[in-house]
């Protein structure tokens, strides 16, 4: 997962944030590898567990970062439904996950590739992971507003 701990922190509802505007190196392993990179999003993903929110600059919110910096991973703090109940518990809301496919990126083999390289390669992969959210968000949100996609 390209966004990793750090975006398992920004899950909500409304809004599908990724962290991918300053990820590169799955860009250069792929180039060095002459490996096609697929463009692939679940919808559905955000809506399995409710999140606290912290505020930032809070105790909880900076200990949460902490954690992260430190261990690899981050403990976020959320809630789905229980097993007798359907308020509260660890367990993932009964929703349906849909994970669409895009067409692979085609990449030339490079050992070395230039800066230049992995930008624009990067560049052509966020346009087509948000082309491919943007061609099925309204199919697969029928009953509610789509989120809003947001790179970080």
């Amino acid at each position: 997962m390209i966004g990793g701990a750090q975006e398992a922190l920004y899950t909500k509802p409304e809004l599908a944030t990724l962290i991918l505007s300053k990820r590169y190196g799955f860009v250069k392993v792929a180039i060095q590898a002459g490996s096609s990179l697929v463009p692939v999003f679940g919808f559905g993903e955000n809506s399995l567990f409710d999140q606290i929110t912290l505020k930032e600059g809070t105790f909880l919110q900076k200990g949460q970062h902490f954690f992260k910096q430190v261990f690899g991973f981050s403990l976020p703090l959320f809630f789905g439904k229980g097993v007798y109940n359907y308020n509260f518990g660890i367990l993932p809301h009964n929703l349906p996950i849909t994970v669409v496919v895009g067409k692979p990126i085609d990449i030339q083999q490079d050992d070395n590739p230039s800066e230049e390289k992995v930008l624009s390669i990067h560049k052509q992969y966020m346009d087509a992971l948000e082309d491919l959210y943007n061609r099925n968000k309204v199919k697969y949100y029928k009953a509610h507003k789509a989120p809003t996609l947001c790179f970080i």
